[in-house]
């Protein structure tokens, strides 16, 4: 502690700045110092003190533990002396409504959903809002309901992992440039938002919406993980019809539409198994593909010698017809 006193005070802010604040408060004491420091810090870090009380009474110990972390944070804002809070961090459950509405500042939002998340239906709609990520894994009754809705126009960066509820975007978000989706969500208009998203990660149930006439102008990066064979319904309906498609990155792809090759530089496949139907496909690109560059294939096995076989197929396929070199993983 004498060591840590002797810091310069930007230094000691930062580092209390990665203490979580409840840690932080306790470790003040030592110090007036530090009781002072703390104050102007710029980030603060609230976590639920549910985990501390016995599952005896769980509802009345659920509403001591809100009680007394709200009073803990209330208190904590008050005396705060940043003039900027630039990241705030609450783990809390059940979350109350309304709780960050009023954030009209707020650039970046991380939403992670836990088992007694009490929320149906999570709207984020922020003017300022430029990177939303969101992580819905961990439910142990998850309504079937539920619901994230999603209207900021002025995000650039989106990741989502959802295993349990349905997604809405309100409007086109026309600053989107880096998007990544893992969604089971069946009626999701994910892609008539993303016109100008320029790098596109999308794994979505089978049954997801793909619907027709909607281009991804200024798309430069691929990437599709097929859980299902229906993958291919974005592609066969024209989302990716422009020559500014530079790479794409396959998953298990099944079937490729001409609009992906006639432009396509680089070519990468991951967990390639020489089925009879791949076979079939990676001979086509590469024979196709006049413009390419870099050709990888990647196969799934890992033993040296089934690598070997499941690649000399293709090798000898398009031994006449490729210009540029085909790299083996």
């Amino acid at each position: 502690m004498d060591r840590l006193s002797q810091l310069p005070d930007d230094l000691l802010i930062k580092i209390l700045s990665f203490v979580p604040t409840k840690d932080d408060v306790a470790m003040s004491i030592l110090s007036k110092r530090w009781q002072s420091l703390r104050t102007l810090v710029p980030r603060v870090i609230f976590d639920d003190f549910s985990e501390e009380d016995s599952d005896e009474d769980e509802e009345g110990n659920e509403n001591h533990a809100i009680r007394s972390l709200s009073q803990f944070v209330f208190g904590t804002l008050l005396l705060h002396k940043a003039a900027v809070l630039e990241r705030f961090h609450l783990g809390m459950q059940p979350f109350p409504d309304r709780l960050i509405s009023n954030c009209f500042v707020l650039e970046e939002l991380v939403v992670e959903t836990c088992h007694k998340d009490n929320v149906v239906t999570f709207t984020v709609d922020f003017p300022s809002l430029k990177s939303l990520s969101v992580g819905n894994i961990i439910r142990e009754n998850p309504p079937d309901d539920h619901m994230f809705v999603i209207r900021s126009q002025s995000l650039k960066r989106l990741r989502i992992v959802d295993y349990f509820g349905e997604l809405d975007f309100i409007g086109n978000l026309l600053k989107l440039v880096d998007v990544n989706i893992q969604s089971i969500s069946y009626h999701a208009n994910v892609l008539e938002s993303f016109t100008f998203v320029r790098r596109l990660k999308v794994c979505l149930a089978g049954e997801a919406r793909y619907p027709r006439g909607t281009v991804l102008f200024q798309l430069l990066r691929l990437e599709l993980c097929s859980c299902d064979d229906s993958w291919t319904n974005m592609l066969d309906h024209g989302m990716l019809a422009d020559r500014k498609v530079r790479k794409v990155r396959w998953i298990q792809p099944r079937r490729v539409p001409v609009c992906l090759f006639l432009h396509l530089k680089s070519f990468e496949w991951r967990d390639y198994e020489g089925t009879k139907v791949e076979k079939e496909v990676a001979i086509y690109i590469l024979n196709n593909a006049k413009r390419l560059v870099t050709a990888a294939i990647y196969p799934f096995s890992v033993s040296l010698v089934r690598k070997r076989q499941k690649i000399e197929e293709v090798e000898i396929a398009i031994r006449t017809s490729r210009e540029c070199g085909l790299t083996i993983g």
